[in-house]
């Protein structure tokens, strides 16, 4: 499977997790203005991801390869991603990379994080992996169903998935309203990343391996 860098602005926390457990560089760049964002990504031959409709349009002009981000549903961004980079919505802990900094995870043995885990999981799992960066340790706990759950929903819809439209549609400010009215997102670009980065410590949390 090819595994993809991309770069997500600072509203795209929660993606960008699921996109390092599938394997795929991404880096989180919440503090970056726009013309960082698209200098790196073309630097670092990332994919651009935003859920900002100037900023997409700035990035394609300026020559920066960019996805529009559109739903509010996971399950929607994720099969629509899978659509257009042509990559398997499975987790490969082989290839996975850490949700919490984006490092590579390897795997470790139970005393080697026996230190770093509850008594209870060192009870009932045997499998763990380690993230090579920070020391995050992941083991397949309460949240693998639901994870693999959203992944299946994906993969369902995965076909018809909706695609951005090309940056020249936005040339009106009434087509601008209508596309963020019908994925219900009429607020700015930095007064969703404030709401993400108030939510970054409990999604961090919430994706994980564990």
């Amino acid at each position: 499977m090819k595994q993809h860098k991309f770069i997500a602005d600072g509203m795209l926390g929660k993606l960008t997790r699921w996109l390092r457990l599938l394997g795929h560089n991404i880096e989180y760049a919440g503090s970056m203005d726009d013309k960082e964002l698209i200098q790196k990504a073309r630097k670092e031959n990332r994919v651009l991801l935003t859920r900002d409709v100037e900023l997409y349009k700035q990035a394609i002009a300026k020559g920066a390869e960019a996805f529009l981000i559109e739903s509010p549903n996971q399950t929607a961004n994720l099969a629509s991603l899978a659509k257009r980079f042509k990559f398997k919505l499975e987790v490969n802990v082989k290839t996975s990379r850490c949700p919490k900094c984006n490092g590579t995870i390897k795997t470790a043995s139970k005393t080697s994080v026996a230190d770093k885990i509850p008594p209870t999981t060192s009870s009932n799992y045997n499998e763990f992996w380690q993230c090579q960066q920070c020391g995050q340790v992941y083991w397949r706990g309460a949240h693998w169903n639901r994870i693999e759950k959203i992944l299946d929903e994906a993969k369902k819809t995965q076909a018809t998935a909706r695609l951005p439209v090309k940056a020249s549609v936005f040339g009106t400010s009434k087509e601008l309203l209508k596309r963020r009215r019908e994925h219900g997102r009429c607020r700015s670009r930095k007064q969703d990343q404030k709401i993400c980065e108030k939510k970054a410590e409990q999604e961090t949390q919430s994706l994980q391996l564990k």
